[in-house]
């Protein structure tokens, strides 16, 4: 046991349900992958000011050529088809620099994003020893070296210049307001209407190699995926977080909540919170 008079949560987005920040943040996921171009890659980092968004970095393990590639963005768990999510990546690629090459590595990860943009940082809301930092918008290196500074001014009693501005337990403007009712709506919705998803068709001996998603059973339904070595992986869909539907993430082999964002491997094992407990199985397999 550790005992302390404050302690920071800096864990993507605090664990379980402290300050409620899984309801006034949104899950935003980012696919990447690193290839080796046909010519030498810029060597420094940029942002594309179109749409959709790319971004590019060197690639060290790659060589004078290698490039990692960021962008399709995505809310977590809002489609399961991934695999254009990362095809996109390629043709950007390919089309920039007029080649015809495939990715060597792919991976994504996703993020929280605040209503109005801005981090939460401080004290978590009712607590005076809970320090909070979460909603980077995938700004951490920025926004993390902020959040040291306005944290470790707190803890020592020092005032901050931007504390205010960062305050973990602000609702923000009309316009934020407005935007967080929005996105609760959406989530009430998904909860409700689980996204319609797809179930496929027969039975989980009719799941081939790769293949992964619900299936109706006479117990209700469950989720399923085979693996390449042909063993069967299935899981009770439902987010033990708060109980949200879950979507079969193709491209990841992922199962991911649209609700808050916390993501599960095949056999349930929690990958990214809020959740804390992984999935249940299912009552049966037939």
């Amino acid at each position: 046991m550790i005992t302390a008079y404050q302690a920071v949560l800096a864990t993507l987005l605090p664990i379980g349900i402290t300050g409620a920040y899984f309801a006034r943040t949104r899950p935003n996921q980012s696919h990447g992958i690193a290839v080796r171009l046909p010519v030498e890659a810029p060597t420094g980092m940029a942002i594309s000011v179109d749409s959709p968004t790319h971004s590019t970095r060197p690639w060290p393990g790659g060589g004078p050529n290698g490039l990692i590639v960021v962008g399709s963005d995505h809310e977590v768990g809002s489609t399961n088809e991934t695999e254009a999510a990362y095809q996109s990546l390629v043709d950007w690629v390919n089309s920039t620099w007029n080649a015809a090459i495939e990715p060597e590595y792919r991976w994504s990860a996703h993020d929280y994003s605040t209503p109005d943009l801005l981090p939460y940082v401080g004290r978590s809301p009712g607590s005076r020893s809970i320090f909070v930092a979460t909603g980077m918008h995938k700004w951490g290196l920025s926004n993390g070296t902020v959040a040291a500074g306005i944290i470790n001014d707190l803890i020592a009693g020092r005032d901050h210049p931007a504390a205010n501005l960062y305050d973990a337990t602000r609702f923000g403007d009309t316009r934020a307001v407005a935007k967080l009712i929005t996105d609760n709506l959406k989530v009430g919705k998904n909860f409700t209407l689980g996204h319609a998803q797809r179930i496929l068709r027969g039975g989980l001996d009719h799941l081939e190699a790769g293949q992964g998603g619900l299936l109706k059973t006479g117990n209700g339904t469950i989720g399923g995926y085979r693996d390449q070595d042909a063993n069967l992986h299935t899981i009770k869909p439902i987010c033990t977080h708060l109980g949200c539907p879950l979507t079969w993430n193709t491209a990841d082999t992922t199962w991911d909540c649209s609700c808050h964002g916390s993501r599960f491997d095949p056999d349930g094992e929690i990958l990214d919170g809020p959740a804390t407990t992984p999935l249940e199985a299912p009552t049966t397999d037939a």
